[in-house]
């Protein structure tokens, strides 16, 4: 009976809100070489090649088995010692044994026998002698996990000298789980994370984490050369700049190369939509390439137009990109590979029926390109602080979004299919019960208000990225409160000012790898203002944060004593306005008292008080006690006020009924 009535719900809503289906239209696509660039040298403009210190290089030699969905290769590293620190270690990370019944990484996954992989070796020398590796646990809490190896040396490597490392290994495809891996139903492979890496030498120390469940990546920088072999009906792109092509009897050989990178990611399929595309500035331009699942060619224009738009914001507020390409990929719907970078590539993905007023896939693409800088180019450890790439991609994306996409609508989704603009308020089985179909604007980062609201003394942004094994808490400390922390930043500072401190970090830091100090450090002393409470209160605890009006009282005529109250752990720095019939008062709070009081004589009516009228305290938890009014005039501040705080309501309404 529950699903009669639950197919009936849906057929009779699913009337009201569709208007057409699309033709599908399957193409297949080709590779060609594109047209030597006077610009650029293996894949990077000529004014950044000696921007970059080549510390691990990679020429690799690869084989794709669709059948057996295994990669057979073998592989070259250029490794420099470019630390002021001898070594006779090396550490390596065999990212694809992660996915392994009772590794480190599998405790956030369940997995089915078709989502296990390895990475097998079966040859490793160094400078032509062969050595024997050992898994290494030190710092796993976990005596199973085999994503990182070490290896013993007999010699020293001293500062300044390199060694040549050489691998043969055998890589299992798994079904995609996470990024890597086959997509289900599709002759598609998303290959990442799949050979072995030299791990980090920075200090006088090896940083050799295992593979966490929630954190991504640290490597160096050098230059990759990968010839990767498919069957003849396949089309491949990868991190690199395609140079030529081989066909055999039953195999194509594709090469690609590419300077300036730290890690190197590719994919195969065997129908797929390509297209180029070109962002051309007044001395350079950048190639767009785009491969586009067949059945949403309906895409490809947005996807063209986002990326151009990625690229014109980035080089305007931030910095030049350097490379001579970057390719989107758009995963099928049954591959787990969507949303993630990866150097000058990034995946993302798209819903049969999404206008572009519901912002998707636009702000995935905006999120993912900006990766492109935060962490392509400002190569942080993920590992540890993946709230400096997490939380500046999000916010520029956030940004590209008002700058391009300002009208934006709440909506939810019929089945967790169809968008619906409006507000759903109950629902049977995904089917809407209680709902407003009508046009709400989304706020600026809704969504990310949304996860720390829920979640708001779970975690500070300054722990470490891979000691949280919840993904919630993983998320909110470097997702959503980083997001916010910047946006509460850019209102403190002002935009032009916090865009020329980001501008400075990238141009200072690009091609490096910068710790959180760094930025916050930049930060502090690039601002006009004194910020070390803020980053006490708001990076470095994880505590709540709630000021409200309590009274207002009339001592005398046009005299008022007014209460304030810090109702919480958080303190923030606070502009108090006093709006009276003929002028508006400010006033600061600027200490870690719990009460304020102020004597406030008028020669007016008062009207009402609030506390941070320009919301730059983007942390407090409840905006709807930050005013009190004695009149019953609508005044303009206190009307911002409710607008915001309905929006945030709205928000708070789609996201609970969507889980």
């Amino acid at each position: 009976m529950d699903k009669i009535i639950s197919s009936v719900l849906f057929l009779v809503f699913a009337l009201l809100v569709l208007s057409q289906n699309e033709e599908l239209i399957e193409l297949q696509g080709d590779i060609t070489k594109q047209k030597d660039s006077v610009q650029y040298v293996d894949g990077i403009n000529k004014e950044s090649i000696n921007s970059y210190e080549e510390v691990s290089s990679y020429r690799i030699n690869a084989e794709l088995d669709i059948n057996e969905k295994i990669i057979k290769a073998s592989q070259k590293i250029k490794w420099f010692n470019r630390t002021d620190f001898k070594t006779d270690k090396l550490f390596f990370h065999l990212y694809p044994n992660g996915y392994k019944i009772g590794s480190e990484f599998s405790k956030g996954y369940k997995f089915k026998d078709e989502h296990l992989s390895s990475l097998e070796i079966s040859t490793l020398k160094i400078n032509h002698t062969e050595y024997q590796f050992e898994y290494d646990i030190s710092k796993s809490r976990n005596s199973k996990d085999s994503t990182i190896i070490r290896v013993d040396l007999d010699f020293e490597i001293m500062p300044n000298d390199s060694i040549e490392i050489y691998f043969e290994f055998q890589t299992k495809v798994p079904l995609s789980l996470k990024r890597f891996g086959y997509a289900e139903g599709r002759n598609f492979f998303f290959i990442s994370q799949w050979f072995p890496k030299i791990a980090v030498f920075e200090n006088e120390e090896w940083l050799n984490n295992p593979y966490y469940s929630y954190t991504n990546y640290y490597a160096d920088f050098g230059n990759y050369y990968a010839e990767l072999t498919v069957p003849k009906n396949f089309v491949v792109g990868s991190s690199g700049v395609f140079e030529s092509s081989s066909k055999s009897e039953d195999t194509n050989t594709f090469t690609f190369t590419q300077k300036g990178i730290h890690d190197f990611a590719w994919f195969a399929v065997d129908s797929i939509l390509t297209e180029t595309d070109y962002y051309k500035s007044s001395n350079k331009e950048i190639r767009i390439e785009l491969f586009i699942q067949p059945e949403r060619e309906e895409y490809l224009s947005r996807y063209s137009n986002a990326v151009k738009n990625c690229l014109e914001y980035f080089e305007k507020y931030v910095g030049e990109y350097p490379y001579e390409k970057v390719t989107l990929v758009d995963v099928p719907r049954t591959s787990k590979s969507g949303g993630m970078e990866y150097p000058t590539l990034f995946t993302v993905s798209a819903d049969l029926f999404s206008p572009v007023e519901v912002g998707y896939p636009e702000k995935l693409v905006a999120h993912e390109f900006a990766h492109q800088y935060f962490h392509g180019i400002i190569a942080n450890n993920e590992t540890y602080e993946g709230w400096i790439d997490e939380g500046l991609a999000s916010y520029f994306a956030t940004k590209i979004m008002e700058e391009y996409y300002p009208d934006l609508l709440i909506n939810f989704r019929l089945a967790s299919y169809f968008p619906v603009f409006g507000i759903q308020l109950l629902n049977y089985n995904e089917i809407p019960l209680i709902y407003s179909i009508d046009k709400y604007k989304q706020a600026p980062a809704y969504r990310q208000y949304i996860n720390y609201y829920s979640n708001p003394i779970q975690g500070k942004i300054s722990d470490s990225s891979f000691i949280h094994d919840s993904k919630i808490v993983y998320r909110n400390t470097n997702y959503s409160k980083p997001e916010l922390m910047f946006i509460s930043l850019e209102r403190i500072i002002g935009e032009r000012e916090f865009l020329q401190i980001i501008s400075e970090f990238y141009n200072r830091y690009k091609f490096k790898h910068p710790k959180g100090r760094d930025l916050i450090d930049l930060i502090k002393s690039n601002s006009s203002e004194k910020l070390d409470w803020f980053f006490d209160g708001v990076y470095n605890n994880d505590v709540r944060f709630d000021y409200s009006v309590k009274s207002i009282i009339e001592t005398d005529s046009l005299n008022y004593k007014i209460e304030l109250v810090r109702n919480e752990e958080g303190i923030f720095y606070n502009d108090i306005l006093v709006v009276t019939e003929n002028d508006s008062l400010w006033f600061k709070w600027e200490d870690s008292s719990r009460t304020k009081y102020l004597d406030v004589k008028t020669e007016s009516q008062l009207y009402g008080v609030e506390i941070d009228p320009f919301r730059k305290n983007v942390f407090d938890y409840n905006y709807a006690n930050n005013s009190l009014k004695v009149s019953s005039n609508i005044w303009p501040a206190l009307s911002l006020s409710i607008r915001w705080f309905f929006w945030i309501q709205n928000a708070l309404m789609v996201l609970g009924s969507i889980g």
